[in-house]
């Protein structure tokens, strides 16, 4: 896993998008697993914003519904990422000593003709995601599909910096408390593995 990129735009713009990070046989399990889960009513809840007593449904801000991934919990198919994300969460310690301990992680899906919000991933209370991360698994999306993840400048929030477009395989790896961000609204449903590199 070569990572001298991904910690070098770390470092000099506050986000990094990869092709390959993550192999293709491993994005491939985790679509069939979330396609799986799909079909179990249930298994999947309106994501919300905020943070515990303050959490709150807002549809008008936040379109997705997710499925939290435990790896006590974890599907065979499933493990095999999170054996990946061990590796990986290794490796970006050696390379940026971040001092990252944990992860936390969830399967998102984004219906028709819904978005996210500009937002910022630590919450005033909690600050211990260091690195927010996106892989994507969607097939064939088309720059008509639209749900591209508009990246904001780490030195000026209110200016785009990237416009990322969901393609299947890709992850895109920025710095949690510093990389505004937002999904734009998407014409056809929407999947990706979200997670966050944290500290204690």
């Amino acid at each position: 896993m070569n990572l001298n990129q991904l910690a070098q735009d770390l470092t000099q713009k506050g986000w990094h998008l990869s092709p390959d990070l993550v192999p293709k046989d491993i994005c491939q399990d985790l679509l069939t697993q979330l396609r799986a889960h799909q079909q179990n009513p249930g298994d999947f809840s309106k994501a919300q914003i905020g943070q515990g007593a303050d959490k709150k449904n807002r549809a008008d801000i936040r379109g997705d519904f997710i499925r939290w991934l435990e790896p006590e919990q974890a599907e065979t198919s499933e493990q095999r990422f999170f054996s990946w994300l061990e590796k990986f969460k290794q490796n970006i310690n050696q390379q940026l000593l971040l001092n990252i301990t944990d992860y936390e992680l969830h399967y998102a899906f984004y219906p028709p003709q819904t978005n996210y919000e500009k937002h910022i991933d630590v919450f005033q209370q909690n600050s211990s995601r260091i690195l927010s991360f996106v892989l994507y698994l969607n097939k064939e999306w088309q720059a008509a599909d639209g749900g591209e993840l508009i990246l904001f400048k780490e030195k000026n929030p209110n200016e785009e910096d990237a416009r990322i477009a969901p393609h299947f395989g890709s992850m895109v790896v920025f710095l949690s408390g510093k990389i505004y961000h937002q999904v734009d609204f998407t014409n056809r449903e929407r999947l990706s593995v979200t997670g966050w590199l944290k500290n204690r």
